[in-house]
């Protein structure tokens, strides 16, 4: 969501948050490791406390990566903070909005930095944590924080590397079918049956547009659930035939929506197009925006920790980031 008004002043970006899985791989055997027990005896947590460490309010040539603001939940093993970075080696000028003067010419040694919000959730007896990144419009820091502390822990961890890779639509999918509970079946036909629309003729009806829809609805008693999961899962991974998934006599359908009991939590699954689960969740109508133009970090950490919830209830099959 880019606004911009009559004059073309950009008057707000889209803040968004993008989720990612962290794992730690053995390099000799291939394997990922145990989060909290690295080449056996190490954890997670233990080493990225040591990194903050390093870049908490000490800001490093190299990397860009400062942090001047930095929350640790031992007993959650949530790390949640600010990330400032930047970049430099070119001069631009920096005008006043309301009078076109120019009010400071950025130098080439000067970096402009900016803040971004992360929230770290590395659980233990697992092999895959939870990085969740602020994303201004295009710009996040997902990249440079992957690259900066992969270099730290090779430096401490010989014989083992850091992944950070996008949790996307299907995996997400797949662990709601796999620790989810499907309570409701929504099978969806647009348009009328012919014999309904031959009744019921709208004069400038339009090819291809739709002015109704027909929904067959399968729903489980209170307190249980769909056993079946299979079908739809194999789906998911070679989005195959839809129609094929369920039969019903007399019905043909266009889309099945499955409804879906996670973290006490209701969620709709669009099958017919998956890539609605969005890798990016834009917040920027949820959060609260400072005098500086950023979010208040009370406000988007509070955004993320209902993401983070629902994350880890679909991940680990309970709510382990509370």
């Amino acid at each position: 969501m880019l606004i911009i008004d009559l004059e073309g002043y950009i008057l707000a970006k889209s803040i968004s948050l993008s989720a990612y899985t962290l794992r730690v791989k053995n390099t000799e055997t291939d394997k990922n490791e145990q989060l909290d027990k690295v080449d056996g005896n190490s954890d997670i947590i233990d080493i990225l406390n040591d990194y903050f460490g390093q870049i908490k309010d000490k800001f490093s040539k190299e990397s860009l990566l400062y942090t001047d603001q930095l929350h640790l939940d031992l007993e959650r093993r949530v790390f949640s903070g600010i990330i400032q970075t930047g970049d430099y080696g070119y001069e631009t000028d920096l005008r006043n909005i309301e009078n076109g003067k120019i009010t400071h010419t950025r130098q080439k040694n000067e970096a402009e930095m900016l803040p971004f919000y992360f929230t770290i959730f590395v659980p233990k007896v697992v092999d895959e944590g939870i990085i969740i990144f602020q994303r201004t419009s295009n710009q996040g820091i997902k990249g440079s924080f992957t690259k900066a502390f992969g270099k730290y822990f090779a430096l401490h961890n010989f014989n083992h590397s850091i992944e950070v890779n996008p949790l996307v639509p299907a995996e997400v999918v797949n662990q709601y079918l796999s620790n989810g509970e499907i309570k409701k079946i929504r099978l969806i036909r647009y348009g009328l049956h012919d014999d309904i629309t031959d009744n019921y003729r709208i004069q400038d009806h339009k090819e291809n547009t739709y002015y109704y829809y027909t929904e067959y609805q399968l729903c489980a008693f209170r307190n249980k659930r769909f056993p079946i999961v299979d079908p739809f899962m194999k789906f998911v991974a070679s989005r195959g035939n839809l129609k094929g998934l369920i039969e019903v006599q007399d019905f043909d359908y266009d889309n099945i929506k499955l409804e879906i009991l996670i973290n006490k939590k209701r969620r709709t699954i669009n099958l017919s197009n998956l890539d609605t689960i969005k890798a990016y969740y834009d917040i920027t109508d949820r959060i609260i925006i400072g005098d500086d133009g950023h979010p208040k970090f009370s406000s988007i950490n509070a955004v993320a920790n209902e993401y983070l919830n629902d994350l880890a209830a679909v991940m680990y099959g309970e709510d382990d980031a509370q």
